[in-house]
C-alpha cells in the first residue's frame, strides 16, 4: 500500500524501536502483521482491522478540509520538527466504512475518528503514529473486510 519507514533524507526516521515506541511505530496499529516488520498491533491498544484499512483511513482523514488545513500548516511551518499531533479534540473524523478494534477489544467496530501524528521532511510527509480513536456505538462483528482495490 505504499508504506515506507521514512524519507531517505532522515535515516533516523526509518529506525524501528524493539519496544514499539518512537518513530515507525505506526506499523504497530494494524491488527494484521505488518509487511515490513512482521509485527501485529498489540491487543491492549486500539488498532485498525488491517494495514490497508489504516492507509485508507489516513488518506480519507487528510483529504478532509481540516486534514488539508493541517497539512498546509506543516508546509507553512517548515522548522517544526516535533510533528503535529491530531488527537482528542483535534482528531480527524472518518466517515467511510472502515473498521478496527477498541483498546483490549476483539469485536470489529466502525471507526469514526482517527488520531494522527504527522511530520514534514521537505516534500515528504511522515506519519509517526496513526490509530483509531473513536468508534460507532453498537457496531456488530459482521463488518466487511477491506479488500485493496475493491472498496469496503
Amino acid at each position: 500500500a505504499g508504506m515506507v519507514y521514512g524519507p531517505a533524507t532522515n535515516p533516523a526516521a526509518r529506525t524501528y524501536n524493539a519496544t514499539g515506541k518512537g518513530r515507525g511505530h505506526v506499523y504497530m496499529h494494524g491488527a494484521d502483521a505488518d509487511t515490513v516488520s512482521g509485527r501485529i498491533g498489540p491487543g491492549h491498544k486500539s488498532r485498525f482491522q488491517n494495514h490497508d484499512t489504516m492507509v485508507a483511513v489516513i488518506v480519507e482523514a487528510l483529504n478532509t478540509p481540516t486534514g488539508r488545513q493541517k497539512l498546509q500548516w506543516l508546509d507553512d511551518n517548515p522548522t517544526v520538527t516535533d510533528g503535529l499531533w491530531l488527537h482528542g479534540a483535534t482528531g480527524l473524523p472518518v466517515t467511510g466504512a472502515w473498521y478496527g478494534y477498541e483498546q483490549g477489544g476483539t469485536t470489529l467496530k466502525r471507526v469514526t475518528k482517527t488520531a494522527l501524528n504527522i511530520r514534514s521532511y521537505g516534500d515528504a510527509l511522515f506519519i509517526t503514529s496513526a490509530y483509531p480513536e473513536a468508534f460507532q456505538v453498537g457496531m456488530n462483528a459482521n463488518a466487511p473486510v477491506f479488500v485493496p482495490g475493491g472498496g469496503a
